[in-house]
């Protein structure tokens, strides 16, 4: 279990199965590079000086190495800047402003999730990356949530325009609300036949577990890709998260 308290910041690039906590946020966390122990995925948490904001950054890289991790630096340096600041979308205004002016390093996709334990809120920004999904405590189904009302020529990956507007929308949550975050890994997994995991039987395996602690389907999940893959070689960077929304002091 990796407890995150006031002003400090945990994740990186290096595969990782673990349960994640601060003030009111539980996750669990699987993180797996496809040819080594650190990949083109990014993942972080950061909870700000006065423990109320709790935020979670996850980002796709095209690419590995060196440059994912001069980018994973680029994204603490972002977070650490904006800590203490209420707004998602100043990281990544932060993070597209340091890959126009350093040079693009790959492409890179990004969502930024921030949750305010004072005001009981989701709030959500997003770099190209895709929806996430969401599940309220008193219901069984997840479901896919995007912008209500989009810019047109914004939330694309970071490096490509400078200027670029990131939007920023909220949901208000309770106690028990669940999140999923993921990396096309996930989704894109194929088996023999080239059949995609695919978002169906992504949806499938959330829903048949609505009462099944955070470890437990994340494990499912693990396990549900690992049956549909069968004897395939893992093919690209992998990372997914559950998420909730928890009680004081839970």
């Amino acid at each position: 279990m990796i407890e995150i308290n006031c002003s400090e910041i945990w994740g990186g690039i290096n595969s990782t199965n673990n349960d994640v906590t601060t003030r009111r946020v539980n996750a669990s966390l699987y993180s797996r590079a496809h040819d080594n122990d650190s990949g083109g995925d990014i993942y972080y948490f950061s909870v700000c000086g006065k423990d109320l904001i709790t935020r979670i950054a996850i980002a796709d890289v095209a690419g590995h190495g060196s440059s994912v991790s001069e980018i994973s630096s680029w994204l603490y340096e972002a977070l650490s800047d904006n800590m203490n600041q209420a707004e998602g979308q100043k990281v990544l205004n932060k993070m597209n402003q340091t890959a126009l002016e350093e040079g693009i390093k790959g492409i890179t996709t990004a969502s930024v999730f921030t949750v305010n334990a004072m005001s009981s809120k989701l709030s959500f920004s997003n770099a190209g990356h895709f929806p996430f999904l969401y599940k309220k405590c008193n219901e069984t189904f997840w479901k896919p949530i995007s912008f209500t009302n989009p810019k047109t020529k914004g939330n694309i990956p970071l490096g490509t325009l400078p200027g670029t507007h990131f939007d920023e929308e909220s949901l208000e949550i309770r106690s028990g609300d669940r999140f999923f975050i993921y990396t096309d890994g996930l989704f894109e997994a194929s088996n023999k036949e080239k059949e995609s995991f695919g978002s169906i039987q992504l949806l499938e395996t959330l829903n048949d577990g609505p009462d099944l602690e955070l470890s437990e389907l994340k494990e499912s999940m693990v396990q549900a890709l690992e049956t549909h893959r069968g004897e395939m070689p893992v093919q690209d960077d992998l990372t997914f998260m559950v998420v909730e929304f928890a009680n004081e002091g839970s």
